[in-house]
């Protein structure tokens, strides 16, 4: 009696630790099957364009290469959407900043003339101010490699003049500058072409006997080059403050 007893108590106590076992081999699957989910997903999540472009984003202050690489893994998806549009506009701008603004756009022999002509005279006009922008080859840095230089010109007009007779009137010319232009002002430069495109373009005042003229032209110096490659003019135009910073930074 005894021993079967016994027997009863051990088959209970092993059918216990088998269910146990089969309870725990379930709960187990379960979490590996969760975690197999949450992997798949979260594999999804690190490859979305949102989180890569998030990514790229935080990585600029750190790593600018990476950031760069993560950018072209968006474009290299060639799908036409927002991210694909922000990625393509970090990546112009990061490209943009490792080079030395303005420089692209000079051909040997040109100059990026900057105009800004006052109305102190009223109809008759006023003082104009020019800034010339020129690239200067350094044969010793390697080839087309050099630096900005700038020089700013006054012409004073007198408005007594300028009345009496607009056509022989004539300046008092003051000129300083011929200064090698740092990063940071021929950013200035830069932007003052795009300050005056886009008021040139939402321009909506009328032609008037009297108002401020801006003019961005990018000459060349050769025969053949009968007209210039960059042109705006913008009437009745604006104080164009960058214009100011750079030419104050020309007549220090």
């Amino acid at each position: 009696m005894r021993t079967l007893t016994l027997l009863l108590s051990l088959g209970l106590i092993f059918g216990c630790v088998d269910s146990k076992k089969v309870s725990l081999k379930q709960e187990i699957n379960q979490l590996q099957h969760k975690f197999d989910s949450l992997k798949v997903f979260n594999d999804s999540l690190t490859k979305s364009k949102p989180f890569l472009f998030e990514s790229a984003l935080s990585s600029e202050k750190i790593n600018i290469d990476v950031s760069k690489e993560i950018y072209k893994r968006i474009l290299a998806l060639n799908e036409t959407d927002i991210w694909t549009a922000l990625a393509e506009d970090r990546l112009l701008k990061l490209t943009e900043n490792e080079k030395q603004p303005l420089k692209e756009i000079f051909q040997l022999g040109d100059t990026l003339i900057l105009s800004h002509h006052n109305d102190k005279c009223g109809e008759w006009g006023g003082d104009g101010e020019i800034i010339k922008i020129y690239f200067k080859p350094d044969n010793k840095k390697g080839f087309n490699k050099g630096d900005l230089f700038a020089v700013y010109q006054l012409n004073k007009y007198d408005c007594a003049a300028l009345e009496r007779n607009p056509d022989k009137a004539k300046p008092t010319v003051y000129i300083s500058g011929h200064k090698k232009l740092s990063y940071e002002f021929a950013k200035i430069a830069e932007e003052c072409i795009f300050d005056l495109l886009k008021h040139k373009l939402t321009n909506d005042n009328i032609i008037c006997a009297s108002g401020v003229t801006n003019t961005v032209e990018l000459k060349g110096s050769a025969a053949f080059i009968k007209s210039p490659s960059i042109f705006i003019d913008d009437y009745p135009s604006f104080s164009w403050t960058r214009f100011h910073l750079l030419k104050n930074e020309l007549t220090k």
